[in-house]
């Protein structure tokens, strides 16, 4: 019995230092992007010519780029600096051809202006936590991974690449996996004569009441980034 309290002292401990960190305001801004070609005459097809408003093309993509507010706190428009604007940047050798914006979470204004050939400045009145939008790209060249987001924002060191959050489906894992533990042991305990049954049955519970929560957290009924996998919904459709 020491060892089962100790564990779910160690899980309480966990919990509660994982919910602080989460429960901490924040300022934070990431993106992610997501590359696809159109175009690519790689092969040099005869008499084959693509062009886009009177340029030729051997090879165009489109690029979207969720950007989206991942912090605790909104970002304002005087937030953003004015000598180093936030902008989408993609590799000098290529032009960018046409932008919009894609989605946006509350239908905010998004505003886009191109200053050079491969830069296109954002901006926007505010930007609340959990909410974000989609910039589209029609670029020339092959897909990058040299598409970034750039540019200072107040508050912010560093604007970040979306990363899937842990889902709290793993923690009720965790919760699941020491309660099986604790009642597995208590039983043992109580009831020597029937363990083997018991074990047999709370093995065949564990594995049901997980196939169960993974189900769940395939439908996403566990994400803790609802907003971002909106977003993400809004580019598969």
């Amino acid at each position: 019995m020491d060892i089962i309290g100790w564990l779910i002292g160690f899980v309480g401990i966990g919990l509660s230092i994982f919910f602080y960190l989460r429960s901490r305001r924040r300022k934070s801004l990431s993106y992610k992007v997501f590359n696809n070609t159109i175009f690519s005459n790689d092969v040099q097809i005869p008499d084959l010519t693509v062009s886009y408003k009177g340029k030729k093309l051997s090879s165009f993509a489109n690029t979207k780029i969720i950007i989206a507010n991942t912090g605790q706190e909104v970002i304002s428009q005087d937030h953003l600096s004015s000598v180093d604007p936030l902008k989408i940047s993609i590799p000098e050798k290529y032009e960018v051809l046409d932008y919009s914006v894609f989605y946006a979470d509350k239908a905010e204004v998004i505003e886009l202006k191109r200053v050079s050939a491969n830069q296109i400045v954002l901006n926007f009145e505010f930007l609340n936590a959990k909410e974000g939008f989609v910039v589209n790209l029609l670029h020339d060249g092959a897909p990058s991974d040299e598409v970034k987001l750039m540019g200072r924002i107040k508050g912010i060191v560093k604007i970040g690449n979306i990363k899937r959050d842990l889902s709290y489906a793993y923690i009720i894992y965790l919760i699941w996996f020491a309660f099986i533990i604790y009642v597995t042991t208590l039983t043992d305990r109580l009831f020597p004569e029937y363990s083997s049954l018991f074990g047999i049955f709370l093995v065949l519970l564990f594995f049901g009441v997980l196939y169960f929560l993974a189900s769940l957290k395939d439908k996403g009924k566990f994400s803790r980034q609802p907003f971002i996998d909106n977003l993400l919904r809004k580019i598969e459709e």
